[in-house]
C-alpha cells in the first residue's frame, strides 16, 4: 500500500512538472507566433535575405516548440491515467 502511495505521488509531482513545462511552452510559441506575423509582414514590405532567414528560423523554433509541448501533455496523460488506475 505504502508503494502505491508512493507512486501515485511520484505521478502527481511529475504531472505538476508538465503543466509547468505546457504553460511555459505555450507562452514561448505564442511569442514566437506573433514574431512570425511581425516578420511576415517585414518580408513583404520590403524583400531582404536576412529578414527570410529570421522567418525560417522563427518558424523552426515554433516548429521546435510544438513539438515539446505535444510531448509534455503525452506524458502529462501518461501520469494522470497513472494517478487514476491507483484511485481504482
Amino acid at each position: 500500500m505504502i508503494f502505491i502511495q508512493k507512486l501515485k505521488h511520484k505521478s502527481e509531482n511529475k504531472i505538476d512538472k508538465f503543466k509547468k513545462k505546457e504553460n511555459l511552452l505555450s507562452s514561448f510559441k505564442l511569442i514566437i507566433f506573433i514574431f512570425i506575423l511581425y516578420q511576415i509582414y517585414l518580408v513583404f514590405d520590403s524583400y531582404n535575405s536576412i529578414k527570410l532567414l529570421i522567418l525560417i528560423l522563427l518558424s523552426v523554433f515554433f516548429v521546435i516548440a510544438f513539438i515539446l509541448s505535444s510531448k509534455c501533455i503525452e506524458h502529462r496523460k501518461f501520469n494522470e491515467n497513472i494517478v487514476k488506475v491507483l484511485d481504482e
